[in-house]
């Protein structure tokens, strides 16, 4: 008999989680994520959180059997450990990582002590109530976690000191990827070790296991902590990206989310997570996109009124709030823009104007509040993602790809409005309609004939108009403008604000500005802000004769 071909016979026997074409399947979707979709890279790094997410319970339930609504607690207690790391200690990330798993981690091990002495039904019941015990000690302890307005104003600093977060999260997806990666090559040897066989046996026949002399209780009490450390890991990634975390990090409803991923997938096997996970949040998403307004009915909003909301409004600010640290920026900021109406945002320096337009942008997350965009609740998106819905902005000081000509600058709005930016092969050049719109952009901003000229070659009101004519490119439905005439001759200011005028009428248009006999011209409402606040808002006579705008900011010259 040959020992070692029946050696080979037994190890065969075993059936292990091997590498395979579903995890090169991971893999290449990571890499044709990272060419090909560019504006979607916010959207994926959270399909990529929720999968490691999903992995830790996969873990405990999967293999384990330990059955479980209350996960959130994990991955909340992670990403409010997390977060405070970085607030009061350290910004490094990657021992933010640590410091979210380890917590988490110490969670599951001092509540699995009694979780795991139950079964079924009450050991579902056991978890949730854990994870409502933590959700109401996080609202309650506010002076710690911010209670329902969230953890903000803390900075993450670059991974391993080279890569900064950018605002686009091309460094962000990369970052989760990686994590993911580590994270399911640890779980793949974890389920292929003896742990892992010996949870496997446990969730099939407990007292069998116990016959065989396996503490039963100690081995899942083990398996728990892990996979609550790997939830915590999942929730650290989340407040590092996202730079905010708040009660839902620990809602039953992320717990019950989690739940449906892994029954997607298919529970006790790892690849089955992750495509879960993909698929639930990839749904959602597309969901959302359709029908983004339809929960509103529980709440007993008429849907046809909110239908003829987005008819009428274009730009709607819910008690928009940002601070930094104790700094308050804006406070509690309420604004409607109709569709096509002509809105000026006035105010001394320092009143928090560009801030409030960095948080409509996206730029900076507000630390409280909503913003709608045509209806659509837009607060948490990418910017890139508020651009493809119709918003387009100027800065202040110009932002411009200097070192192109003017034709080319505009071609790049243009290539990335019509989702051109990603193509292999062919350029706009190629579509004679794009480049009559070019044209006549470029005709109608008094640019055309500088079209072949290199940016740094033209004058600063020149500039200032390529500017504009970069926003005008995207065709937006609501257009802000940062001080569009700042450091541009008086001449050329009101001939840029007579271009202004000739925009489509169903343009709603936001518009900063210091000069106030051209706000006063241009404007048909007025907003005033003070100290991050809604001081005054009305019509431009009204405005111009309260006394209180008067007294901060206009002076007397413009009395009567």
């Amino acid at each position: 008999m040959n020992t070692q071909s029946n050696s080979n016979l037994v190890v065969g026997a075993f059936r292990r989680q091997r590498y395979n074409l579903a995890d090169a399947a991971l893999v290449a979707a990571m890499i044709l994520t990272l060419i090909f979709g560019e504006y979607y890279l916010a959207l994926a790094a959270m399909v990529v959180i929720m999968a490691i997410f999903a992995l830790s319970l996969d873990l405990a339930q999967g293999y384990g059997g330990v059955e479980s609504l209350g996960h959130a607690a994990f991955f909340g207690v992670g990403a409010y450990a997390a977060a405070l790391y970085a607030l009061h200690i350290s910004s490094e990330p990657i021992s933010g990582l640590l410091v979210g798993a380890i917590a988490a981690g110490l969670a599951g091990l001092l509540s699995g002590f009694a979780v795991l002495r139950t079964q079924g039904l009450t050991q579902l019941m056991l978890t949730l109530a854990i994870a409502s015990l933590l959700y109401e000690l996080a609202n309650v302890a506010k002076s710690v976690t911010n209670g329902d307005d969230g953890l903000t104003g803390y900075d993450v600093d670059p991974v391993l000191g080279l890569f900064q977060f950018d605002i686009f999260g091309f460094t962000g997806f990369i970052y989760a990827c990686i994590v993911l990666l580590l994270v399911y090559a640890l779980l793949k040897k974890l389920v292929n070790a003896s742990i892992g066989q010996t949870a496997q046996g446990i969730r099939e026949n407990q007292t069998r296991m116990r016959m065989l002399g396996v503490p039963v209780e100690r081995r899942l009490w083990l398996l728990y902590t892990i996979s609550a450390a790997i939830a915590g890991i999942a929730g650290a990634l989340s407040a590092q990206i996202n730079r905010i975390v708040g009660l839902d990090s620990l809602a039953f409803t992320l717990s019950a989310n989690v739940l449906v991923m892994l029954a997607l997938g298919g529970p006790g096997r790892l690849y089955g997570a992750i495509f879960g996970a993909i698929l639930f949040v990839l749904l959602s998403d597309r969901a959302a996109a359709i029908d983004p307004t339809n929960w509103l009915a529980v709440l007993g909003v008429p849907y046809r009124s909110q239908k003829e909301l987005k008819m009428t409004v274009a730009l709607e600010l819910q008690g928009l709030s940002k601070a930094f640290g104790q700094l308050q920026v804006t406070q509690d900021v309420n604004l409607k823009l109709e569709k096509g109406v002509r809105h000026a945002l006035i105010g001394p320096n320092g009143a928090g104007k560009s801030t409030l337009v960095h948080q409509i942008t996206g730029l900076l997350q507000p630390s409280k509040g909503n913003i709608l965009l045509n209806g659509t609740d837009i607060t948490r998106l990418s910017p890139e993602k508020r651009v493809k819905m119709g918003l387009a902005r100027t800065f202040q000081i110009n932002s411009l790809f200097n070192h192109l000509t003017v034709g080319e600058n505009i071609g790049l709005a243009l290539t990335a409005r019509e989702g051109r930016d990603a193509r292999l092969f062919g350029s706009i050049t190629q579509s004679p309609e794009l480049m009559d719109e070019a044209a006549q952009l470029l005709h109608s901003l008094g640019l055309l004939a500088l079209a072949n000229k290199t940016v740094t070659d033209l004058a600063y009101g020149q500039r200032r108009l390529i500017e504009i004519a970069l926003a005008l490119a995207l065709k937006p439905s609501v257009l802000l403008l940062d001080e569009p005439v700042a450091g541009v001759p008086s001449t050329e200011g009101t001939r840029l604000f007579d271009l202004l005028e000739s925009l489509p009428q169903d343009v709603a248009v936001l518009v900063i500005e210091h000069d106030m006999d051209l706000v006063f011209r241009f404007a048909q409402r007025i907003t005033v802000l003070v100290e991050g606040a809604v001081l005054v808002e009305g019509s431009v006579k009204e405005v111009r004769n309260d006394p209180r705008v008067r007294a901060v900011y206009l002076g007397e010259r413009h009395h009567g």
